[in-house]
């Protein structure tokens, strides 16, 4: 093999070594990337729960929310899932370790998961024209106490990374996360990679 050639194959070998420690680098330097869920039930009191499944890429992110009348999840209510772009804006003001975030909203969905009316009346579902298990996009009409993306396009919250658990914020009792200052100062419960 002539020197020509073997001077073209380290190259080829240096560039291809260059691209994959570039992709590697960028792998880890957003320690979000991954798929995230609820270590267990989450109570929000009244006698409900949640399980969320955040799923974060390099530029995008997917929240499943769904809420159950047992902690045993064998009552589900409803599936809201968003999707959208997300930016990490720097480190919390208030808290330590903690990242300040914005997570945009493209698209908004929700599934009915129950068949029971009175429950579907409680939660204000009976005039969003649902249809039970079949996703709906709600991004232009909003559903209930579910915002339309023009009432709310995006929500600010805050990540921290403790002990392989991703936290998040808690939201806020009475209202939504829809501008700065109701970015929240504490979090909720943990998330585990999945």
């Amino acid at each position: 093999m002539n020197s020509f050639k073997i001077n073209v194959l380290v190259i080829i070998i240096l560039l291809l070594t260059a691209a994959s420690c570039k992709k590697e680098e960028n792998a880890t330097s957003n320690p979000y990337i991954g798929k995230w869920e609820s270590a267990a039930s989450e109570n929000l009191g009244n006698g409900t729960y949640g399980v969320r499944v955040f799923n974060f890429t390099e530029d995008s992110w997917e929240i499943k929310f769904t809420l159950y009348l047992d902690s045993l999840r064998s009552m589900p209510v409803f599936t809201f899932r968003g999707v959208g772009a997300y930016t990490i804006e720097g480190d919390s003001e208030n808290l330590s370790n903690t990242k300040n975030a914005i997570f945009y909203f493209d698209k908004k969905y929700v599934t009915l998961l129950t068949q029971d009316e009175a429950v579907i009346n409680n939660f204000g579902f009976n005039s969003c024209n649902l249809t039970f298990s079949i996703e709906k996009d709600i991004s232009t009409t909003g559903c209930s106490f579910l915002e339309s993306k023009s009432a709310c396009s995006q929500e600010y919250d805050i990540l921290k990374l403790e002990n392989n658990f991703l936290y998040l914020g808690a939201r806020p009792s009475t209202g939504n996360m829809c501008a700065p200052e109701r970015r929240p100062n504490e979090f909720f419960y943990p998330l585990q990679k999945i």
